[in-house]
């Protein structure tokens, strides 16, 4: 029998039969764990916009801030946090929340500085490659750079950088697994069919045990979650285009914010950038949404998405 604390169905209906916000709490953290954008819309359809002044939606707004930061939308949650400041009735309530608001802010510039710390080691190895002054002393350090600063940066000059020190690297040292399945990752993510069968035969040969094997074996080889219509990530992601067509500025912004991470996160991805063109597009950004559409095409010519898009921004013109 089914734990009923994630029985979705039967807190929904519950929730329903009482109207009580406690019962819809209690569904919407349940529904995050499957679809944190599907919590979302129920939440903020308990305080609707910032221009209400009820000081019971702190509450509300309290439980999306801890489902959207624990999604990762770290932008979507500060903009919260700061309309629960405005909302706040007491100075211990108000200095409760600007800690809250101070930690995220301090977290996420943290996040960012490391992000730009590994573009700046991966640029680092890349020289060295360059002139020929990599050793095996750099291999892992090497393979960490170029596995987390790539997926930061995959649509950037730092790409081919990565796959070139890659290649020099395992030139040296042919049979280092963990090497091979940095190259795997970042193959995957690029969707370099034509170079990653290859390297997934060189894994084998190396490791036949290899997780990495044992899973393109089971499976067609993974894409980016953003890319999977019906995951939690792309629902998350349609959840932001409905609020970049919100009437507060304040939620355009955040929600902005986080589908222009996403499309950082996967540059190559033609669904987030056609998410951030959908979304760009319910702000009234057409310009912006116009150079998106350009690039999609470039990586997809003629495919579904640039087709979408361009049929959505051809009506609301």
């Amino acid at each position: 029998m089914d734990d009923p604390g994630t029985d979705l169905a039967g807190l929904e209906e519950q929730a329903r039969r009482s109207g009580d916000p406690a019962d819809w709490h209690r569904y919407a953290r349940a529904l995050a764990a499957e679809s944190p954008g599907a919590a979302l819309r129920v939440v903020r359809g308990f305080y609707g916009t910032a221009a209400d002044p009820d000081p019971a939606v702190l509450d509300h707004l309290a439980l999306s801030v801890e489902i959207a930061a624990a999604a990762g939308l770290v932008a979507y949650a500060e903009y919260q946090l700061r309309l629960m400041v405005g909302l706040a009735t007491d100075d211990a309530t108000t200095a409760t929340i600007q800690r809250n608001l101070a930690t995220l802010h301090n977290w996420r510039h943290d996040r960012d500085r490391q992000r730009q710390f590994r573009r700046l080691q991966l640029d680092y190895f890349a020289e060295r490659a360059a002139h020929g002054r990599h050793g095996p002393e750099h291999y892992l350090p090497l393979a960490q750079a170029t596995l987390e600063a790539g997926a930061a940066d995959k649509f950037g000059s730092r790409l081919g950088a990565a796959v070139a020190v890659l290649d020099a690297a395992l030139e040296v040292n042919p049979q280092d697994e963990r090497l091979l399945e940095t190259l795997v990752h970042l193959l995957t993510d690029l969707r370099a069919e034509d170079r990653l069968d290859a390297a997934l035969h060189r894994l084998e040969r190396v490791n036949p045990r290899s997780v990495l094997v044992r899973e393109f074996a089971a499976a067609a080889p993974p894409l980016p979650a953003d890319d999977r219509p019906g995951t939690a990530s792309f629902e998350l992601s349609e959840f932001l285009v409905e609020l970049a067509g919100s009437p507060d500025s304040g939620e355009v912004e955040a929600a902005l914010a986080e589908l222009r991470a996403r499309v950082e996160e996967f540059p190559r991805s033609p669904s987030a950038r056609a998410m951030l063109g959908c979304g760009l597009l319910n702000a009234g950004q057409h310009e912006a949404c116009g150079r998106e559409l350009e690039l999609i095409e470039e990586l997809a010519p003629g495919g579904h998405w640039a087709r979408s898009l361009a049929e959505l921004a051809g009506r609301r013109a």
